[in-house]
């Protein structure tokens, strides 16, 4: 048999060459197509619920938020088990279902459970994105001139709202960088000298961030809108709105935010940093695909939309003049 099929080859090398040119391009038109994931996560559909009680310490969150929602979840249709775990200020349950169970219905089944659990005054279960994700595209933030805190809010800002436009995308999470805080440093002292209390200070900042919708005036054929800017950094510097905050008045004098504090630009408290090479502080981001998307549609549409926003380009293309820009690794 083998010699018969080497003496047919031998007498029709034309056709032994097409066949195997046919072979390899069928091949190459199927590994195109495979649905291949570099940090794959096969496991069945995974339901999270993320309850914040803030300031509570993580026994508080066992007994009154994280045992409840157990028991409110046990007993779901192809529920396999839960695990849990609560920290300080966070209670994290999973609920894992069966290969048989499609990921929407068990989503929908959690959802359906979660309306019937009583838990503490002023707290609400939410459903994480997270469930059995997988990482398709990875990134770090360069900018020439540009600090932490720039790149950082740059990635908060432009980059994640892009990602998460990809079709396919569940959620977008970054590392790294410092996180831009408007702070008002209060002192005691100017603050008891001109009778202002703490509470007034804070409602006071709270209560004039927003805007104001008004009605409309009419002059003859014309109407214009009425309405009140009060959005902090509308118009002027953040900080110099936030100075000028009327906080109480005394004998008909005003006190401003200034007269009992200092404002200025911080960030939020670190909890690490993030290396790459020879750079000690970075800022990475990860684009985590949906459960059951596809792998390479995702993809692309990832590394377009790192290309195409206006102040971000892709490693994969050639180094632009844009002042913050996206070193991407799929």
């Amino acid at each position: 048999m083998i010699q018969r099929i080497v003496s047919a080859a031998l007498r029709m090398p034309l056709m032994v060459l097409a066949a195997a040119l046919l072979i390899v391009v069928v091949g190459l038109a199927a590994y195109k197509e495979l649905d291949i994931e570099a940090y794959p996560n096969p496991v069945p559909p995974l339901v999270e619920v993320i309850t914040q009680p803030p300031g509570w310490s993580a026994e508080e969150t066992e007994r009154y938020v994280t045992v409840p929602l157990e028991i409110g979840l046990s007993g779901m249709p192809g529920l396999e088990h839960i695990r849990s775990q609560s920290l300080f200020a966070l209670s994290d349950v999973k609920c894992y279902f069966d290969w048989k169970t499609e990921y929407t219905d068990a989503k929908q089944e959690v959802i359906n459970r979660i309306q019937f659990v009583q838990l503490p005054t002023g707290l609400q279960a939410e459903l994480s994105p997270w469930n059995a994700i997988g990482e398709v595209f990875r990134y770090r933030v360069v900018g020439k001139g540009y600090t932490l805190k720039d790149l950082k809010t740059a990635e908060d800002w432009i980059l994640e709202r892009q990602f998460k436009q990809v079709q396919g995308v569940i959620d977008v999470t970054s590392y790294g960088g410092e996180t831009k805080e408007y702070h008002v440093e209060v002192d005691p002292f100017r603050l008891r000298g001109h009778g202002v209390s703490l509470n007034q200070l804070t409602s006071a900042i709270q209560n004039s961030n927003q805007n104001v919708g008004g009605d409309r005036l009419f002059m003859g054929e014309q109407s214009y809108d009425v309405r009140g800017i009060g959005l902090l950094g509308s118009r002027n510097s953040a900080e110099r709105d936030i100075e000028s905050i009327v906080v109480a008045a005394q004998k008909g004098t005003p006190v401003r935010v200034r007269d009992v504090a200092d404002v200025d630009i911080g960030h939020a408290p670190r909890l690490g940093i993030v290396g790459y090479d020879d750079e000690p502080d970075i800022v990475q981001g990860i684009v985590l695909m949906r459960y059951g998307g596809e792998t390479q549609p995702t993809l692309v549409g990832s590394t377009r939309r790192s290309t195409t926003s206006g102040r971000t380009t892709s490693c994969r293309r050639a180094w632009t003049s844009s002042p913050i820009t996206t070193a991407a690794r799929s």
